[in-house]
């Protein structure tokens, strides 16, 4: 989820390439598709939610997907306006996910052994690694048949919204 108040998703990737000189690095073979959710809808399928169990309770205990129609597309095509907002840039090459993975999976062992003498912050985590190098995209189907969820903000309107947000965030 992006979007103004984030503090994880697109603000890690510019904290990342903060400490890297300007440059985010790419992870993966970019084959990966993910479909990101613009806050401001997600908070609007919580008022659809609510909206909805008010007449109908029996929807209580359900689960729904919540996708707008921002892009299915790679992570990093997705934070590149974000990171040119702030004068940063995508790395012209890519990291071999398996070295940077496995990599992560052993220093974060590592870490975890010294903790009870030594805090070790690492530059990423394993799991945010395997996340931005798996497909994740979803259908609203449910949440719009039973829940009337429709996105009220398009795509070109909550990237200029977030702008700011992410430009003057700090890191």
């Amino acid at each position: 989820m992006y979007g103004e108040g984030d503090p994880y998703y697109i603000t890690s990737g510019l904290r990342n390439a903060a400490g890297s000189n300007g440059t985010l690095y790419r992870v993966g073979a970019m084959a990966a598709k993910f479909q990101p959710v613009y806050a401001g809808n997600t908070a609007w399928a919580f008022i659809c939610a609510d909206r909805a169990l008010a007449r109908k309770s029996s929807l209580g205990g359900q689960f729904y997907y919540i996708p707008d129609d921002t892009p299915i597309q790679s992570t990093f095509n997705f934070i590149k306006p974000f990171l040119e907002i702030r004068g940063f840039k995508l790395s012209t090459f890519s990291l071999p996910y398996g070295l940077v993975y496995y990599g992560l999976l052993g220093l974060e062992w590592i870490a975890k052994l010294l903790s009870p003498i030594y805090r070790i912050t690492l530059p990423a985590e394993s799991y945010s690694i395997r996340y931005i190098n798996m497909d994740l995209y979803f259908s609203r189907e449910k949440a719009t048949r039973e829940l009337g969820f429709q996105p009220i903000f398009f795509p070109k309107d909550a990237i200029a919204r977030c702008l700011s947000y992410y430009r003057d965030v700090k890191l």
